[in-house]
């Protein structure tokens, strides 16, 4: 039996199912779709986009600066148009994460050339602060929780020759994350309330065996391998329940995407099939059902598509898959998938568009439940069943909990057709 809560909002949107029902009754079916968006660049030719707010409303990246495709800055890009964050306290600077709300941003920015000294940094109400007050010789921001509170990356200090994971908080500084007994250690991804830290380390100085690890403040958490000698993990859901990135595979030269769970253990997502035998996962959305990465042939002959994959679909490309759900791709090859909004529908990377590298935010109808292309009455029944099942899938807007809130979304959603 539902719940008062959930009854309520059920009453309060339930004209708007029966509006969206009939209307979908008494028209032919709605093709789907979305959009892509250009994010442009700050006046040099090329940028990329690595991080996605958790609504999608809010890119952050790196794009080139002066004209040139030697300077770069790290960007915050809004519907507005893309904000230059400058290069704090240094000469270029690269935005890689960024908060829920999208107001704060986290990186690296170069201090000096010569030698080259990188420092991260968060950036929120217009200003920037260094992350570096132990004086490390070098660190990147990797990623933030939710409010911006916990920031997550790597540096070299401790007195130690190589990298170590650090989570940080204004509160207490830096915290060395260890290496798990090996010798380096990076993070990567961190859940929104700053608790589980994703990344990779490596068993032995030197040498290319390594494995992708999660942790918690009870320890870290070595993931394993699909067959081969080294992992790495991207990207972690809401709850740190789910785990992604990417694994060398038992075939040696091989590396797939991979999607990790406490219950399964390291699950292989495949490849596109025919040439492209690799793949890597970059990021998963906050209930743990959608992944964005990439597929590639191989080393000598990359030809890299970004790539999605769902239980459903199974890893498609994105070049391919976008135009059968009626987003027009024209001047458009997209290359890499490096973040998704919490609830899956925001996608943002980077392609080529018109012969220039060029950050790109995708926005895919979520009304479209079962992604056939079409909003229709099998959307509706199908997000109702997952709904009263309480399946990770109706989680509509990615906040890592099956509510009435999920509902009222989908339902609103589905009566404006996307």
């Amino acid at each position: 039996m539902l719940k008062s809560a959930v009854f309520k909002s059920l009453c309060s949107v339930i004209v708007l199912a029966v509006a969206a029902s009939l209307c979908l009754l008494a028209t032919p079916t709605a093709r789907a779709g979305g959009t892509i968006i250009d994010l442009g660049t700050l006046g040099g030719p090329n940028a990329i986009g690595y991080a996605v707010s958790a609504d999608g409303s809010a890119v952050a990246g790196v794009s080139n600066v002066n004209g040139t495709t030697s300077e770069y800055h790290a960007f915050r890009w809004t519907r507005n148009g893309m904000r230059d964050l400058g290069a704090p306290g240094g000469v270029r600077s690269v935005g890689l994460g960024i908060s829920a709300d999208g107001l704060a941003v986290t990186g690296n920015s170069q201090l000096s050339v010569e030698p080259p000294l990188y420092h991260a940094f968060q950036w929120t109400n217009g200003e920037a602060e260094d992350l570096d007050p132990l004086g490390t010789t070098s660190s990147v921001g990797t990623a933030l929780s939710a409010d911006g509170s916990v920031i997550v990356g790597s540096c070299h200090q401790f007195n130690v020759s190589g990298a170590h994971a650090f989570r940080w908080t204004k509160e207490t500084g830096v915290q060395d994350l260890g290496t798990l007994g090996g010798s380096e250690s990076w993070a990567f991804a961190v859940t929104p309330d700053g608790s589980v830290v994703v990344g990779g380390f490596w068993q032995t100085p030197g040498d290319v065996y390594g494995n992708a690890f999660r942790w918690t403040s009870a320890g870290g958490q070595n993931l394993g391998t699909l067959g081969g000698t080294l992992s790495e993990a991207y990207g972690v859901s809401a709850n740190g329940s789910v785990v992604v990135g990417m694994s060398a595979t038992a075939q040696l030269g091989m590396f797939h995407a991979f999607r990790w769970t406490s219950a399964g253990g390291m699950q292989d997502l495949g490849t596109i099939g025919g040439a492209h035998t690799q793949s890597t996962a970059r990021a998963v959305s906050g209930d743990g059902t959608v992944v964005a990465g990439s597929t590639s042939r191989n080393a000598a002959d990359p030809d890299r598509r970004a790539a999605l994959w769902t239980k459903r679909l199974g890893m498609v490309d994105l070049n391919v898959y976008l135009p059968s759900i009626e987003i027009d791709l024209t001047g458009w090859f997209l290359v890499e998938a490096y973040g998704l909004s919490a609830d899956g529908s925001a996608i943002t990377g980077y392609g080529m568009f018109n012969g220039q590298y060029r950050g790109f935010l995708v926005n895919i109808c979520k009304s479209d439940f079962n992604n056939d292309g079409f909003v229709t009455g099998d959307d509706y029944d199908l997000f109702a069943d997952a709904f009263v099942a309480g399946a990770p899938e109706a989680d509509f807007n990615g906040d890592g909990f099956v509510s009435a809130d999920d509902y009222d979304g989908f339902v609103r959603a589905f009566a404006g057709g996307c």
